[in-house]
């Protein structure tokens, strides 16, 4: 995983065969299509565990964005975990995308100064659920 992202990218394990990919300054469209390319990637993977070669392999990926999936890393996490079970969910080996939240400021609001802030700091979670023995951590 970690030869597949650039210099600025951080990408390493959250829980047992989930990770996480986080992508500063990357577009929605540009992490899609990473993880997409991400998920053909491992198909060609050989992997060996106690001594026999495991069948094919799949990759379940949910992507996340912020602040479109929402305004802290809990939401964008809830949001990228979503996604990847209904990934799971709709024949595994696929690439979901979180549902964008309806933010909605009120009169007086403050969200729209602390979005425009964070907006600089932009990172772009990709959660992944591969299926295969656990490879060591980050």
């Amino acid at each position: 995983l970690r030869s597949r992202t650039r210099g600025e990218d951080i990408a390493c394990r959250y829980g047992g065969e989930e990770f996480v990919v986080i992508l500063p300054e990357a577009s929605i469209e540009v992490t899609q299509q990473r993880a997409e390319q991400l998920r053909e990637e491992f198909k060609f993977l050989t992997v060996q565990h106690r001594g026999q070669t495991l069948g094919a392999l799949t990759l379940s990926v949910g992507v996340a964005v912020f602040p479109e999936h929402g305004s802290t890393v809990e939401d964008i996490l809830h949001a990228v975990d979503t996604a990847l079970y209904r990934a799971k969910a709709e024949g595994r080996d696929r690439v979901v995308t979180g549902k964008a939240l309806e933010l909605q400021a009120k009169p007086g609001s403050e969200d729209r100064g602390h979005r425009a802030s964070l907006t600089a700091e932009q990172a772009l979670s990709l959660k992944t659920g591969a299926t295969g023995p656990r490879p060591a951590g980050c």
